[in-house]
């Protein structure tokens, strides 16, 4: 008898403290004795999922295959990029981005505004797609030993970048992330020297266009 009136003691000590106390069940727990299933609160398990963050950096390999028929064809150029951005939105950022390329005696460095937005997110993966506006320096510099003679030139670009991009998240932080477009570059000023003797302007012949490609790591903070 004292046993049991030990045991009920207990219970009854034990029902009373839990009365005005939640109690936090993890998803298919049983609910203990003697306790009110209205004074169940369910913990909340954190998923795997995207969550947004206030901006990012990234950095990486930029290279394109851009020229026209009036440059006589297509030329490959490889380089880096930086980038930083914001979100403006959960699926939404706005970006600004620098470029630097090269192609044997050519070379071109480039700055965008840009806006990003995610359309498909799956677990670790995501795709978006991004667009903007830049400005582009293009430079060549060559010599011609059979005249004996110094050119270069120097051409000023508007350009507008289009492209598609995959990634995944290694962890809450970082993405690795690769992209496909194509950009547009048109002809806002230029300037060609022969030994010193220039001449400027634009022309809508030196307007160029192609195929651009980037792979890189992304910092999400």
């Amino acid at each position: 008898m004292k046993k049991l009136l030990a045991i009920g003691t207990l219970s009854l000590i034990s029902s009373l403290a839990l009365a005005d106390k939640p109690v936090v069940l993890q998803p298919g727990e049983p609910l203990p004795l003697g306790v009110a299933a209205d004074n169940v609160q369910n913990r909340v398990i954190p998923n795997n999922s995207f969550s947004p963050s206030n901006g990012y950096v990234s950095a990486g390999y930029a290279g394109s295959k851009i020229g026209s028929s009036e440059f006589g064809g297509d030329e490959r150029f490889n380089g880096f990029f930086l980038n930083a951005g914001t979100y403006v939105a959960p699926k939404t950022s706005l970006y600004m981005e620098y470029a630097f390329q090269d192609a044997s005696d050519m070379d071109f460095s480039e700055v965008v505004l840009g806006l990003n937005y995610k359309f498909l997110e799956n677990d670790k993966n995501y795709a978006s797609v991004g667009g903007g506006i830049g400005y582009a320096w293009l430079d060549e510099k060559a010599y011609d030993p059979y005249y004996d003679i110094n050119v270069s030139l120097e051409l000023n670009y508007l350009t507008l970048p289009l492209y598609l991009e995959v990634g995944h998240q290694l962890n809450s932080n970082f993405e690795i992330f690769g992209n496909l477009g194509y950009k547009w570059f048109f002809n806002r000023d230029s300037e060609a020297c022969i030994d010193g003797l220039c001449v400027s302007g634009n022309n809508s012949d030196l307007d160029i266009d192609g195929m651009t490609y980037k792979t890189g790591i992304r910092y999400n903070f």
